[in-house]
């Protein structure tokens, strides 16, 4: 319900629904950790649309923390973390940390076998936007690259593919 209010742009609704959650996980065993990092992920997001960064990163530390200990140092949902870590690096304008968070959210999705998913695809995304400025030939590679795996995982017409479409032949008029 979270994410539905969230995504909807309810705010103050899905912040809500994720302090409900994190009461009622607190009564939950402790094997189950890991849908308390699910609930600090999106927590997280709320943060970052308030453009509250320093609640922002600690909360995507802690599922970090927790991901960690469940899956080890090597998988797609720890992948995911750093990936969000580099958003919030980038709206603190944090750029060097931005751009080595992402590099190694897509390491890991690499090392994992997890390259086939429409996260790994925008993660390389974001990273050929980041570096453009600084290696066309890099951002050209990786945007080319996200493009590849979201017309292979997205069903037709997905806004994923659109919108890697639009990243490859912008970065082809430069």
């Amino acid at each position: 319900m979270a994410l539905v209010y969230r995504l909807t742009g309810r705010i103050a609704e899905a912040e809500m629904v994720y302090e409900r959650a994190f009461e009622l996980m607190e009564k939950l065993a402790p094997g189950e950790e890991w849908d308390r990092a699910t609930t600090l992920l999106g927590r997280a997001q709320v943060h970052a649309i308030r453009e509250e960064f320093a609640d922002d990163e600690r909360l995507l530390f802690e599922a970090l923390r927790l991901r960690i200990r469940a899956d080890g140092w090597c998988g797609p949902d720890v992948a995911l973390v750093f990936d969000n870590l580099s958003g919030v690096y980038r709206h603190m304008g944090k750029m060097l940390a931005a751009e080595r968070a992402i590099r190694k959210a897509i390491r890991m999705y690499r090392a994992c076998d997890s390259t086939e998913t429409v996260n790994c695809g925008m993660a390389i995304g974001s990273l050929a936007r980041m570096v453009a400025g600084q290696s066309m030939s890099e951002a050209k590679a990786l945007a080319n690259e996200a493009l590849e795996i979201h017309r292979r995982v997205c069903p037709l017409g997905h806004p994923e593919t659109a919108k890697s479409e639009r990243l490859v032949e912008g970065l082809a008029k430069r």
